[in-house]
């Protein structure tokens, strides 16, 4: 029943220059570094295990045992992302996680907790189409972090911290292909997902970016206005 996870990732710099009282948009859909003469929109996305290393790439995906603390579960895969501004401008950010449509019942994404007064992300209520990546249909979700970040910050909390797959998840023969399932309360028949348990699983993340300065109605308001209300392309994130 082992898997490979495999999460890749994107970052979608919005840059922004205000010349002669207009504004003229820039976007870039890399992590590189971009000079310019009047001012600039930078964002890096980290993405790491819980010490702080680089994420590791292709780890075994199993059901979690805990699920009363699923986080301390050795199945539990941590992938904890932050968002940094590296630019000189102050900086809003959304992120954006996409999974693969068929399992998203049941690969949990363990992401920041909006409900806790100091929470700084917010879950977006836009709701976004699937998203078709190497023929595997993906359903996307944003945060949006309320606050700007200033030049070399980094966000206070990460809004992903970890995958895993429910307690409840097998993998059985279905008409002579290996899904995986979840036993049904007849204690006999299965549901099955159609995903493709011989390729590895990805999670992808996205995050946009833009200038702070100028908006007034906040973050969300922002980043739909400078992007026009698009998510990222995520046929273009790398591994």
């Amino acid at each position: 029943m082992k898997k490979k996870l495999v999460v890749a990732s994107l970052v979608v710099a919005l840059l922004a220059i205000a010349v002669g009282g207009t504004l003229a948009w820039f976007t870039a859909e890399d992590s590189a570094t971009n000079t310019f003469t009047i001012g600039s929109v930078e964002i890096e996305q980290n993405e790491t295990n819980e010490d702080g290393s680089a994420f590791t790439q292709s780890q075994v995906l199993l059901p979690i045992v805990n699920v009363t603390s699923p986080s301390e579960d050795v199945n539990y895969v941590d992938k904890i992302v932050n968002v940094k501004s590296t630019g000189e401008n102050a900086t809003y950010v959304r992120t954006f996680i996409a999974v693969p449509t068929a399992i998203k019942d049941i690969l949990v994404l363990d992401t920041v907790d909006v409900e806790t007064a100091d929470a700084k992300w917010e879950k977006d209520s836009n709701t976004w189409d699937d998203v078709e990546v190497d023929g595997i249909s993906y359903s996307v979700i944003s945060f949006t972090y309320t606050e700007a970040l200033e030049k070399e910050e980094t966000t206070a909390e990460p809004v992903l911290k970890g995958v895993y797959l429910k307690e409840t998840v097998d993998v059985q023969d279905n008409n002579g292909t290996k899904q995986f399932c979840t036993l049904n309360e007849d204690g006999e028949t299965y549901t099955f997902y159609a995903c493709d348990i011989t390729s590895p699983v990805k999670v992808l993340v996205a995050t946009q970016g833009c200038q702070a300065e100028g908006f007034e109605n906040g973050a969300a308001n922002a980043i739909d206005t400078a992007f026009g209300g698009k998510a990222p392309d995520f046929t273009k994130v790398q591994e």
